[in-house]
């Protein structure tokens, strides 16, 4: 594996004032620079750093040292970050990095941050950094990448540490492999790194990958030759990587249907949000290995296991069946959609088929999920479930007031739904009044 960059370094206070000049005369790609760590706590060098680098045109991405031990957090560190790189033209990637100070901080706060908590920090952060149009990458070893990091993290580029004279990997977007590296105009020693990705465009700061055509039907592509591109549909870029797709046993084999990717980009246009691909293709070793059913769309790559942002996948579900998709699947925390062309829906919780999961999304904006309204409740979220309440035989003005009427249709509304009584909307009351 060759690389694009040959003199790339990463930079911290702890390399003290560097003499960029100096740097620039002897040669550099381009460089990492910590912006920061844990609750929004700058790099004392950071802003110095970015200033030279801006001043001479080096190129440059930041990371930032994680103390997160909850998914929130971890999202909130990558606020910190976007917003210390705000004002830059940042042509380099946005990285996340957790380290054995990580989990033993978080052990101070009585949390042990193992492969799920880990894994599911790392993607947090990525998934918030790419929203805002930036390369995210996950930095780590090769002892975390066996232990705390799943492999659905490869969707992410990832920043390799390796202090070797071979990687013992062909799949990294940047390697670093010495910490004891020499610059002039650094004192002391300097971590040395190579890349093999092509910088962005350095005039808009944001990442422009290629595009690829999708063909009708299902088409089988490479992760390693095609992971990074996003597919066109009709000439438009979608929301969408080949890498989002492949089978989480590392092959690099990856089959996609034009169809699965027209019906996500129609969900993620309709909702406005962000829509995860937790499975898609898998081979027939790996569809065993998890207890796939032996004729399995995923097979195919005609299905995909999906969450969004924000929406309950029983809402997700009909607007789906209102779409036409035929083979959906209703989950606890995600949804099963498929291409086949004979309808067929089903209920995890029920393990039975279902008829319909309400044909298509109510009028009006779903509150998040999450949401809690309760008496003295005011807002757009109010007037939804007045409408809602409304369709189910209440009598209500949509005021957007929370009143003691709204209460009362609420836990009527309850007793007949079978659930919990106590006049409260939460997540499981606006769930049912979604469909």
């Amino acid at each position: 594996m060759e690389a694009v960059y040959n003199k790339v370094y990463d930079f911290s206070v702890h390399n003290g004032k560097i003499d960029w000049d100096k740097v620039k005369e002897a040669g550099v790609d381009f460089v990492m620079l910590r912006a920061g760590y844990g609750k929004n706590n700058i790099d004392e060098r950071f802003y110095d750093n970015a200033r030279e680098c801006m001043r001479l045109g080096v190129p440059f991405g930041i990371y930032w040292f994680s103390y997160a031990y909850t998914e929130e957090m971890a999202e909130k560190e990558a606020e910190y970050a976007l917003e210390a790189v705000r004002k830059y033209k940042l042509s380099c990637p946005v990285a996340y990095d957790l380290e054995y100070d990580t989990v033993k901080y978080a052990g101070t706060k009585g949390v042990t941050i193992g492969r799920v908590l880990a894994t599911a920090m790392a993607a947090a952060f990525c998934s918030r950094v790419e929203r805002a149009g930036y390369m995210a990458v996950n930095y780590s070893n090769q002892d975390y990448l066996k232990r705390m990091f799943g492999s659905e993290l490869l969707s992410y580029p990832l920043w390799y540490a390796r202090y070797n004279k071979t990687a013992g990997r062909d799949d990294m977007a940047l390697w670093q492999y010495s910490s004891e590296g020499k610059v002039p105009g650094v004192g002391g020693k300097v971590d040395m790194n190579y890349a093999y990705r092509q910088l962005p465009n350095r005039d808009t700061g944001r990442m422009e990958a290629e595009g690829i055509e999708l063909t009708e039907g299902v088409t089988e592509y490479s992760v390693k030759r095609d992971g990074g591109r996003y597919f066109l549909l009709d000439g438009r870029m979608t929301n969408f990587r080949v890498r989002e797709f492949r089978c989480r046993d590392g092959s690099d084999a990856v089959k996609v249907d034009a169809g699965l990717v027209r019906i996500l980009q129609f969900m993620r246009d309709y909702f406005g949000k962000p829509v995860s691909v937790n499975s898609a293709y898998r081979t027939e070793p790996y569809n065993r290995k998890v207890g796939g059913a032996s004729m399995s769309k995923h097979l195919y790559g005609m299905a995909a296991d999906i969450r969004i942002e924000g929406v309950a996948p029983v809402t997700a579900a009909a607007y789906a069946e209102g779409i036409g998709v035929k083979g959906i699947g209703l989950y606890g925390s995600f949804l099963h959609v498929d291409t086949r062309e004979e309808k067929y829906f089903w209920a995890e919780r029920s393990g039975n088929s279902v008829s319909t999961f309400g044909g298509s999304p109510v009028p009006g904006k779903v509150p998040e999920d999450g949401t809690v309204l309760k008496q003295g409740s005011r807002g757009d979220d109010v007037v939804w479930l007045q409408k809602r309440l409304n369709a189910k035989g209440m009598d209500l003005e949509a005021d957007g007031r929370y009143g003691e009427k709204t209460r009362e249709a609420v836990a009527a509304f309850q007793r007949t739904a079978g659930i919990k009584e106590d006049g409260i909307a939460g997540p499981v009351t606006i769930g049912c009044l979604s469909v």
